[in-house]
């Protein structure tokens, strides 16, 4: 399991691009089920929406990292953005520039997902953290980092005053985590129908689920 002292969890910003960028491109777009489906192995990650979605979530103040203490280096990431009725009314208007078309099919499908429910009908709801990308590194795995830094991001979100978490998630190893976390079950997008968009055979989840948890 390893030492969860030798971890050092951390607020991140976009002082850590480039180190958040470089772990997404080695270790979250190789390994993601989604991902595998769309055929988007991070070649382009640092471009189109990808690197747009990194830069909004580190300068969000909600995303956080993972560091092993004795290296220094990143082995975990939690990206994480702010989200209002306004902005995700003005995200959805906004022609989206992509840098491949496997990325379009990626940000297509959870498109999909996250339109099939509308978290803002609950009148209370006015900020919502918006959960995007989790990852760590594969030999950091099974030592309680991925939920770790989720609690943490939560908490900030509740320091910003956020009503909401909101995630998609992608695995069973995900939904269980947040299941564990308090999350329920909102909506669930059937990859196997979506044949124009992704190939459900390289998947091993073939489902696309939306979870959210009151703060």
């Amino acid at each position: 399991m390893g030492n969860p002292d030798e971890i050092e969890y951390v607020v991140l910003s976009m002082a850590d691009i480039a180190e958040v960028e470089d772990l997404l491109a080695l270790e979250f777009y190789p390994r993601e089920n989604l991902s595998k489906g769309v055929h988007e192995d991070g070649n382009k990650s640092r471009e189109g929406m990808h690197s747009k979605m990194v830069r909004l979530c580190l300068a969000s103040g909600l995303t956080v990292g993972a560091r092993d203490k004795a290296t220094g280096s990143l082995v975990g990431v939690r990206t994480s953005y702010l989200t209002t009725r306004e902005s995700e009314r003005k995200s959805k208007e906004e022609k989206a520039k992509y840098s491949s078309e496997e990325e379009r099919r990626m940000y297509v499908l959870l498109e999909k997902a996250k339109n099939s429910h509308d978290m803002f009908q609950d009148s209370k709801v006015k900020k919502v953290v918006d959960f995007d990308r989790l990852c760590v590194r594969e030999d950091y795995c099974r030592r309680g980092i991925a939920k770790k830094m989720v609690e943490m991001s939560m908490a900030l979100g509740v320091k910003k005053g956020c009503d909401l978490a909101r995630v998609e998630v992608t695995s069973p190893y995900s939904e269980r985590l947040f299941l564990g976390l308090g999350f329920e079950v909102k909506s669930s997008l059937d990859i196997k129908k979506e044949t124009d968009l992704a190939d459900a055979s390289l998947m091993s989840y073939k489902q696309l689920t939306i979870l959210t948890r009151y703060l």
